[in-house]
C-alpha cells in the first residue's frame, strides 16, 4: 500500500508540473492574467505535491530513534501548508484582478485561451477521477487530499472556458467594449473559490496540530470501555485520544476494585486483547496503551 501511495504521489507530481509549464508558456503567449495565474497555481501544487510525496516516504518508515512514534505528524503540517499557500494565491488573484479592472483591463487572444482552458478542463478532471478511483482500495489521506488540487485547477479551468467563450461571443457583439476586464473579473471569481477551498482543507490539519479530541474516535473508545467495564464488574476507567494525521493515538486505564483478584498475567493479556479487537482490526497507524491499576491517581 505504501509503495502505491508513493507511485500515485510521484505520477501525480510529473503530471501537475508539466500543467505548470503549459500554463506559464500559454499564459505569457495569449497575454492573459488568469492562464498566468492558473500556471502559478500549478507550480505551488507541484511543489507541495513534492512536500507530501516526501511526506509519505517518511512514514513508510513508520519510526527511527529520533521520531519514536513516526512520522505522522507531518501530515497535518503538509495539508496545513498547502491550504496556506491556496489562501496566498488567493489574495493574489484578488489583487491583480482588482487592479486589472481598475486600470481598464487588457486585451488577450480568447480563441487561443479558450482552446487551452478546454484542454486543460478535460485533463484536470480526468487525472482527478483517476486519483479518486485508485485510492477507493488505498484510501490514503495524501492522495485524498492530493485529488483536491486537481478538482481545484480543474474548476478554475472550467471557469476559464466558460468566460473565454463569453468572451468570444462578446466580440462580435454591441459589447464588445467589455471583453478587456474579463480576464481580470475571471482572477477576482477564481479567488472566490479557491479562499473557501483552502479554509475547509486546512480545517481538519488545524485540528490535528492543536492536537483537539476526534469526537467519533472518542465515542468510540469510551462506548466499548463502558461496555467492557460492565461485562467485567469492573470499577470504572479512563481513556485520552489524538489524532495526528492518519495515525491515532489511544490510551486507557482501567481501574479495578482494590482487593480485586486478577489471577495471572494471562488473564490481564486477554482483556487487552479483548478491548483491541472491539476497537478495530490494529494497524501501524494506531497506537493503543492500555493499562490496569487499583489506584485512582495512576488513572488520571
Amino acid at each position: 500500500m505504501a509503495s502505491l501511495e508513493q507511485r500515485l504521489l510521484k505520477q501525480s507530481t510529473l503530471m501537475m508540473a508539466l500543467v505548470a509549464v503549459c500554463g506559464i508558456f500559454f499564459g505569457l503567449f495569449a497575454a492573459s492574467q488568469s492562464i498566468l495565474f492558473d500556471g502559478i497555481f500549478s507550480v505551488v501544487a507541484t511543489l507541495i505535491k513534492i512536500l507530501m510525496l516526501i511526506t509519505a516516504r517518511l512514514i513508510a518508515r513508520e519510526s527511527s530513534r529520533r521520531f519514536q512514534f513516526g512520522y505522522w505528524h507531518l501530515e497535518p503540517i503538509a495539508m496545513l501548508v498547502e491550504g496556506g499557500f491556496l489562501l496566498l494565491i488567493a489574495v493574489y488573484a484578488m489583487s491583480s484582478g482588482i487592479l486589472g479592472l481598475l486600470s481598464g483591463g487588457h486585451a488577450i487572444d480568447f480563441g487561443l485561451a479558450s482552446l487551452y482552458a478546454a484542454l486543460f478542463t478535460l485533463i484536470d478532471f480526468g487525472y482527478y477521477a483517476y486519483l479518486r478511483r485508485r485510492n477507493r482500495r488505498l484510501n490514503s489521506p495524501l492522495v485524498r487530499f492530493d485529488t483536491l488540487s486537481w478538482m481545484t485547477d480543474g474548476i478554475l479551468s472550467l471557469g476559464l472556458l466558460c468566460a473565454f467563450v463569453c468572451a468570444w461571443i462578446l466580440a462580435d457583439t454591441g459589447y464588445r467594449a467589455l471583453t478587456p476586464y474579463l480576464d481580470p473579473l475571471i482572477l477576482v471569481v477564481i479567488s472566490l473559490i479557491i479562499a473557501p477551498t483552502a479554509l475547509r482543507a486546512s480545517m481538519p490539519a488545524i485540528r490535528d496540530l492543536l492536537q483537539m479530541v476526534p469526537g467519533s474516535l472518542d465515542q468510540q473508545v469510551r462506548e466499548t470501555m463502558q461496555a467492557f467495564v460492565a461485562r467485567h464488574g469492573l470499577a470504572g476507567f479512563t481513556s485520552y485520544v489524538q489524532r495526528s494525521g492518519r495515525a491515532r493515538f489511544i490510551e486507557i486505564h482501567v481501574l479495578l476494585a482494590e482487593n480485586a483478584e486478577i489471577g495471572t498475567i494471562a488473564r490481564l493479556d486477554g482483556w487487552r486483547e479483548e478491548i483491541a479487537s472491539a476497537l478495530g482490526e490494529a494497524a501501524p497507524e494506531r497506537w493503543l496503551t492500555i493499562s490496569f491499576t487499583s489506584e485512582p491517581r495512576w488513572a488520571e
